[in-house]
């Protein structure tokens, strides 16, 4: 009996026969809330229909046509296209998927072409055309990249950088092993343009011990101290779906490139991909959030640190994470 008490088992809500389905699935969600609650009429897509999230609750040939019986219009992405296609059929011929769905589902994709205007012929555009829009989507680009930037914390009130205060500054790159983002470089060539002396540390390796111990990846604090006004971690870590948990990884040498100057030489942390950092800089008192690795990115974090535009950002999330010591 004390053995069975120990087993884990999770709580049901009250009179609930099965459990929860993801929104791809559950009619609850697709039409009780989206479509009858919210008054949404548009078109509606699964999720990627390869994720565990879809795949995991009942046999693909159930999952395929439940997802449009559902509420489903569109399907996205097939595990294998020829087999997804026949459960579809399979579906429709045995009832899962009723006549008015089907049709439902097909005046809205129908009804989405036309209002994009798939349904004309196609117009041929000029090479100068394709560079008037190459440069308005970059300029939409510049825009949300300005909106975006984000000063979560500067306890110290570092920011604006004082070029004058702040000349020598020692940066660390972080990427996932094995990826070498050039954030940094791009970062660093913006910082020199105005006025900056910068040095950038080459990545780590990430298994060779011996090379990482006689290679200039990391600078001793002392030295820090005497040849740099500030050290600026640039952090271009992204989030993958096949990766729920991202975190910072060091140097195999006993962390050397971790921020251990911190308490003696202004920081500031810079992340181009993840709002999450504060996980594992917990005290790093100066920390930006730009959300995505780009050159219009890189632009709007150097026209923010140095002052040349303001801090526009909010954070979409809890970058503190929820702990007490991330906002120190």
């Amino acid at each position: 009996a004390d053995q069975q008490a120990a087993v884990f088992r999770p709580s049901r809500e009250a009179g609930a026969a099965e459990p929860p389905l993801p929104a791809s699935l559950s009619p609850e969600i697709l039409q009780g809330l989206v479509r009858d609650e919210l008054g949404f009429n548009g078109l509606l897509s699964t999720d990627a229909t390869l994720m565990g999230g879809f795949s995991m609750v009942m046999p693909r040939a159930q999952a395929v046509p439940a997802a449009i019986a559902a509420g489903c219009d569109l399907f996205l992405f097939a595990l294998d296209l020829p087999t997804d296609y026949q459960f579809m059929l399979d579906g429709i011929r045995d009832g899962v998927i009723s006549p008015e769905r089907l049709d439902a589902a097909v005046r809205r994709i129908l009804g989405l072409k036309a209002a994009i205007g798939l349904h004309r012929e196609a117009v041929a555009t000029r090479p100068d055309d394709h560079e008037a829009v190459r440069e308005r989507h970059h300029e939409w680009a510049r825009e949300c990249a300005r909106d975006a930037v984000t000063l979560v914390k500067d306890l110290d009130n570092i920011v604006p950088l004082d070029p004058n205060r702040y000349r020598r500054v020692l940066v660390y790159p972080l990427d996932r092993p094995g990826r070498h983002s050039s954030a940094s470089e791009r970062l660093a060539a913006r910082l020199r343009d105005r006025r900056a002396e910068v040095t950038v540390l080459p990545y780590p390796p990430e298994d060779d011990v011996q090379a990482a111990i006689a290679g200039g990846f990391a600078v001793s604090v002392t030295k820090t101290k005497e040849e740099y006004d500030l050290v600026m971690y640039v952090a271009a870590i992204p989030q993958v779906s096949f990766e729920p948990a991202i975190r910072i990884t060091w140097s195999p040498v006993v962390g050397s490139n971790a921020p251990h100057a911190l308490t003696e030489v202004p920081t500031v942390f810079v992340s181009f991909e993840n709002p999450y950092h504060l996980r594992d800089v917990p005290r790093v008192r100066t920390l930006v959030n730009a959300y995505t690795d780009s050159e219009m990115t890189a632009d709007a974090v150097a026209d923010a640190l140095t002052g040349a535009a303001p801090f526009r950002g909010t954070s979409p999330v809890d970058p503190f994470c929820g702990y007490e010591d991330t906002h120190w």
